[in-house]
């Protein structure tokens, strides 16, 4: 009995660090006479190895193992309460120094992913190497460089404390730049005794749209290196391995550029087609001139961007210069102004505003003929063709369909007067 007796003193003092079920274990493989035996020459992590076992039968006296079987039957009765007790007074007496240190543990768990020290985070960890490592090795890859703000215990249980954190990446890196965010959410768990393991990671918003536009990217411009960053297991489809998270940070600046300049013909598809709700929810600033894009579209000018350039690249977004190349049958070619050029600022989630976009040299006297022709001709229609958007026209779909409805007309009308 005084075997037992000092076991459970000596639990006293480990009682708060350790959840009751461990606590039971730990005493009784204690009480049972499991012994630790050195294994010599042979370390981990510069630490020597040892083994645990318990004495046979034959090891054990006959009167001695009497007083065995007696002290465990005790032992049974008085270590469940003192799992009581633990539980009532060590989750309790230092609650406050316990959040504190798992919050600490859990930023030192950045630290190390941020160091990409694989080795002090599977020290870390509950077991060796349980943790997502392939995940880890990927964000190293990609120069995130995590850090962890805000973190909070959420949740306190006998499996230790649950941690959560937000996110906070790299400006340069790859979940900011295309995704024009830079946080979300991360959850750890903190053992009683000091381990740290990952619960769960969740991905940046918008990271599935990236991903798609990142595959079309390699199978376009490097489609041997498609099967290095796509595979099982990934966000998004993205495999986990360092070398993929290098990839994708090596080709981060061409991406962006092809993305962008793709973008923009994306944009001029829609303003051919005046589909409103995509340039709406394309748009910068959530607002797009609508008029302007009707009377283009009643005109049939049918725009298309020819020799796109980024003039500007910064992690604030890109400038896209093209040329605009319209309908050979429309107005504007008909009159002289083939084209023009149009300037687009598209931000790194893929926002567009329209920065420049001249018109034709010679629109205004495009508009003097114009008001000219339908007051000698069509006098009836004047009103809907004229107004004060420029060069004295009116921007609706109703006067572009006019005037090119009449356009073979006024071709002639102009010549003969000119």
């Amino acid at each position: 009995m005084r075997r037992l007796e000092e076991l459970l003193t000596h639990a006293a003092d480990r009682g708060e660090r350790m959840g009751p079920d461990r606590l039971i274990e730990h005493l009784q493989r204690r009480l049972e006479g499991e012994r630790e035996v050195v294994v010599a020459g042979s370390t981990r992590r510069g630490l020597m190895v040892t083994t645990k076992e318990r004495p046979t039968t034959s090891e054990i006296p006959e009167r001695p193992r009497k007083r065995w079987a007696l002290a465990l039957t005790a032992f049974a009765v008085v270590a469940g309460a003192v799992a009581i007790v633990a539980i009532v007074l060590g989750t309790s007496g230092n609650e406050e120094v316990t959040e504190a240190e798992a919050i600490e543990l859990a930023e030192g768990f950045a630290t190390n992913l941020r160091n990409g020290d694989i080795d002090a985070l599977i020290a870390g960890g509950p077991v060796d190497g349980d943790f997502n490592r392939p995940f880890v090795e990927w964000h190293v890859g990609l120069q995130t460089n995590p850090q962890f703000t805000d973190c909070r215990v959420a949740q306190q249980s006998i499996d230790g404390s649950g941690v959560v954190c937000n996110v906070a990446y790299s400006p340069d890196s790859f979940f900011v730049r295309p995704l024009g965010s830079t946080t979300n959410t991360v959850a750890v768990l903190v053992t009683p005794d000091g381990l740290v393991s990952l619960e769960g990671w969740l991905p940046p918003a918008g990271l599935s749209g990236v991903a798609e536009d990142f595959r079309l990217f390699l199978e376009a411009e490097h489609p041997d290196l498609v099967d290095t960053v796509f595979g099982p297991g990934g966000y998004a489809g993205f495999a986990f391995s360092r070398k993929a998270g290098e990839t994708i940070d090596q080709y981060q600046a061409e991406f962006l550029q092809y993305r962008a300049i793709g973008i923009a013909q994306q944009f001029a598809e829609d303003f051919r087609n005046a589909d409103i709700a995509a340039l709406e929810a394309t748009s910068q600033n959530g607002t797009t001139d609508t008029s302007f894009i009707e009377w283009h579209h009643g005109l049939r000018a049918n725009p298309e961007l020819t020799d796109c350039l980024i003039t500007r690249d910064t992690v604030n977004g890109f400038v896209v210069a093209c040329d605009v190349q319209y309908n050979p049958d429309s107005l504007f070619p008909r009159v002289g102004s083939p084209s023009t050029s149009v300037s687009l600022d598209i931000s790194p989630n893929g926002l567009v505003g329209v920065t420049s976009w001249p018109p034709p040299a010679n629109l205004t006297e495009i508009g003097q003929d114009l008001r000219a022709f339908f007051e000698a001709r069509h006098p009836e229609l004047l009103e809907t063709i004229v107004g004060t958007d420029y060069a004295g026209l009116a921007w609706t779909r109703e006067a572009g369909e006019i005037v090119d409805q009449y356009l073979d007309e006024f071709s002639t009308y102009t010549e003969a007067n000119s």
